[in-house]
């Protein structure tokens, strides 16, 4: 299968609703804080660059803080 078949058929997928499953090695919250939001289907749905970074600077915090 081409590599731009393979893109289509994602990009299929993603308009029909489909989110890909967690990838081994990403981190639990990632996933569910950025990842998962970042590809629901309405634009309106999805979090704004301003409520990305707050999630990141507030878990960078959280792990400077443990350090």
């Amino acid at each position: 299968m081409e590599k731009g078949s393979i893109i289509l058929q994602l990009l299929q997928h993603l308009i029909e609703g489909y989110i890909p499953e967690k990838p081994l090695k990403c981190p639990d919250w990632f996933y569910q804080e950025i990842t998962r939001p970042c590809l629901l289907h309405q634009k309106i749905d999805r979090p704004s660059m301003k409520k990305i970074l707050q999630i990141l600077r507030t878990r960078y915090e959280t792990i400077e803080n443990i350090w």
